[in-house]
């Protein structure tokens, strides 16, 4: 695909479950991108995040996509209900996939460093880390 530049529509999936029961949300958005030789811009809105606005920036090459999905504020569930802290600052969301000819979409994986932890009282921290599939198609 030559350029990427138009508005795409796609959908992401998120475990909300546990390793015992897993369970997984789908979460559709559109993207606004501007391709220029390559490097990509844009915004996002998640429609069923109560439309929640992010930017992305990232490139593509051959096939292949990277970018990076960064909310506004930091968005997070409770009780079923999304909400966002205008005051702390969401993690970078990282994208990446290839370009699926027969389906004429980028399809891929995402993934979000959430937290660190640390581990006992040595200086070793755990990582956290969420993962997902996501998926997209040019709609213009």
């Amino acid at each position: 695909m030559a350029n990427l530049t138009g508005k795409w529509e796609g959908e992401y999936s998120v475990n909300i479950g546990s390793d015992e029961q897993p369970e997984v949300e789908y979460h559709a958005f559109t993207l606004e991108m501007l391709d220029i030789d390559g490097e990509l811009t844009g915004t996002a809105q998640d429609l069923t995040l109560s439309d929640e606005p992010s930017n992305i920036s990232g490139f593509h090459d051959d096939g292949f996509i990277s970018f990076i999905k960064k909310y506004n504020r930091l968005v997070f569930v409770e009780s079923d209900e999304y909400f966002g802290d205008n005051s702390i600052e969401h993690p970078d969301i990282h994208y990446s996939g290839t370009f699926d000819e027969n389906e004429n979409s980028f399809q891929g994986t995402w993934e979000i460093h959430e937290d660190q932890e640390r581990d006992g009282l040595q200086d070793s921290f755990d990582d956290m880390y969420n993962v997902g599939n996501w998926w997209m198609k040019l709609t213009n």
